[in-house]
């Protein structure tokens, strides 16, 4: 039984990947289309920087740096 599962799995990987493949090109069409400083800040966030980290890259305070994150994931 178990192997009759892990053929069906494989048999729809191709089908899976291939929507993967497109979600990940629309993600990336959608963050190519932001303006610059939101696409920074999408990029930093992707890379697992939190709002401290980010205020520290961009020079400006957490909290306006949360704010900044906010607004870049809203326009995305």
């Amino acid at each position: 039984m178990a192997g009759q599962a892990d053929e069906g799995i494989l048999a729809k990987a191709p089908d899976i990947l291939m929507m993967e493949d497109e979600s990940l090109d629309a993600v990336m069409k959608a963050v190519s289309s932001l303006p610059e400083s939101y696409r920074r800040i999408i990029l930093l966030l992707s890379e697992g920087k939190g709002p401290k980290e980010i205020a520290g890259i961009l020079g400006c305070s957490a909290n306006a740096a949360t704010i900044k994150c906010c607004r870049a994931r809203r326009a995305l």
